[in-house]
């Protein structure tokens, strides 16, 4: 058996994970649902379960800002856990709320073989031009940076399997997951009502 806290333990967890991630049939059921229940029970099929299994319904924006903040920090707990320790203060730096305030910070928490001209410098270096892109995209840009970026971050986690560029990119993929289930389920809580826009 392969122990935790090692790059092989943390690939196959990772993996598994990955394996549940809503596919894109059910991220496109979830956008043409009119409200939020059918939502939350594609959610409990995923690895989004979580989330879908501490919300309901009726459930207001902050409860919905609570569970996703959760489910953000149990991913985060979940990576610090699988990999080395020595990966340990830069993954747990990822728990921090605000990505402007981290990414700059979050280097120095890295160990000195971690950068440099590796995989995970150059993912650092996506996440940076992306981050750049954002703030100056406008509405409709948003889903295809998006796209982008989510691309960028599943080639990374193939290449390179067992370095720790992988848990990051997973990471990566976890945020973006959870950012687009909490725009579809904000404007459905927010506006019950609401028509969709085909």
């Amino acid at each position: 058996m392969i122990a935790a806290g090692s790059f092989e333990y943390a690939l196959a967890r990772m993996q598994a994970r990955l394996g549940r991630r809503p596919r894109e049939s059910a991220w496109r059921a979830i956008e043409q649902s009119r409200d939020a229940a059918p939502i939350l029970e594609l959610c409990r099929a995923t690895c989004l379960e979580a989330i879908g299994a501490k919300l309901s319904a009726t459930s207001d924006l902050h409860a919905l800002d609570a569970a996703i903040h959760d489910g953000w920090q149990h991913a985060v707990g979940e990576a610090v856990e699988w990999m080395p320790a020595e990966f340990a203060p830069a993954l747990a730096w990822l728990r921090t709320s605000t990505v402007l305030a981290w990414y700059a910070e979050w280097e120095r928490h890295l160990p000195p073989a971690a950068t440099g001209g590796t995989a995970l410098a150059g993912l650092a270096r996506d996440v940076g031009r992306n981050l750049a892109r954002f703030r100056g995209a406008a509405v409709h840009e948003a889903a295809p940076l998006r796209r982008d970026l989510e691309a960028r971050f599943v080639a990374c986690f193939r290449r390179h399997p067992l370095e720790p560029a992988a848990a990051f990119a997973w990471l990566g993929i976890c945020a973006l997951d959870l950012e687009r289930l909490r725009g579809e389920l904000a404007r459905r809580l927010a506006f019950p009502r609401a028509r969709l826009v085909p």
